[in-house]
């Protein structure tokens, strides 16, 4: 029997390992474009917390829900940022948009203190079987001054993807993340 030299056994698995690389994953970013054309008051100030999702969703990598009620997350396919900065920074804009003020995410300028806070809870937030993006949790509004919870609003949502792609995923968050904006807003004109 031939021996051969430990480079060559080296080399090979070298080449090898280069032929067996995966491609890299897709990187989606939940970006809703600019937001409306009217200046927004800075007069009364929403502030938002950065929202809490559910410990599976914190990873880069999106959460599906199998047909076992499995959860299961996609190597090929992952948020391109952080997705509670994510989701947050979506919120804020939706938010702002349909009360024409400032929302401002924490950390908060100091010179420019929130008159009444938000924070988003999800209990729930995945990708269901057919692309959908279901969703549940709560949101609190809060007195900027003395922190007094003054409305508590609980919600529920899956919203079916136009596609069942990820791309129709990301697009049916963003219908998610616009129902809740409706709900918080309504809640936040009837306090201020």
């Amino acid at each position: 029997m031939k021996k051969y030299h430990p480079l060559f056994w080296l080399i090979c698995v070298y080449v090898l390992n280069g032929c067996a690389s995966k491609p890299s994953p897709s990187l989606y970013f939940l970006d809703q474009g600019a937001g409306g054309a009217a200046e927004p008051s800075y007069q009364q100030r929403i502030g938002l917390a950065e929202v809490v999702l559910p410990a599976y969703a914190l990873k880069e990598k999106i959460a599906n829900l199998t047909d076992r009620h499995r959860l299961t997350h996609d190597d090929n396919h992952r948020w391109a940022e952080p997705p509670e900065t994510a989701v947050s920074v979506a919120t804020a804009r939706a938010l702002g948009a349909r009360l024409e003020r400032a929302v401002l995410l924490q950390p908060y300028p100091r010179s420019l203190a929130p008159t009444l806070k938000v924070k988003v809870v999800f209990d729930r937030f995945l990708r269901g079987q057919n692309g959908q993006a279901d969703v549940s949790g709560h949101y609190f509004l809060i007195t900027g001054d003395d922190d007094e919870v003054v409305t508590i609003g609980h919600f529920q949502y899956s919203v079916p993807a136009g596609t069942p792609d990820y791309p129709g995923y990301m697009a049916a968050v963003l219908k998610v993340i616009e129902l809740i904006s409706d709900q918080i807003a309504t809640d936040v004109e009837s306090y201020i």
